[in-house]
């Protein structure tokens, strides 16, 4: 995970593509919560420079209830839906 935050840092992009397994234990354990919480398959990562990306998508979409969204707001610092999937930084 070092030499991939130092590469970004060098190349100053916004958002590499990684694999999951390349994300460190406690980012993997946030993205089984999340996934967990919303039912939803998390299946593209990224890393950059402003943390970490996760892209999901449930089989029906992905509906969340208040309740949903407060646990969420606990681990994530952002939500962005889309269509039939989600996207969340943390």
């Amino acid at each position: 995970m070092r030499k991939l935050i130092e590469s970004m840092r060098k190349t100053l992009s916004e958002a590499a593509p990684v694999k999951r397994e390349d994300l460190d234990k406690d980012q993997q354990k946030i993205i089984k919560e999340v996934e967990k919480i919303t039912g939803a398959k998390a299946y593209n990562f990224f890393f950059g420079i402003h943390g970490a990306v996760a892209d999901l998508a449930g089989k029906h979409g992905v509906r969340l209830d208040s309740k949903d969204l407060s646990r969420l707001s606990r681990i994530v610092r952002w939500i962005e839906p889309s269509g039939d999937s989600m996207s969340v930084g943390f």
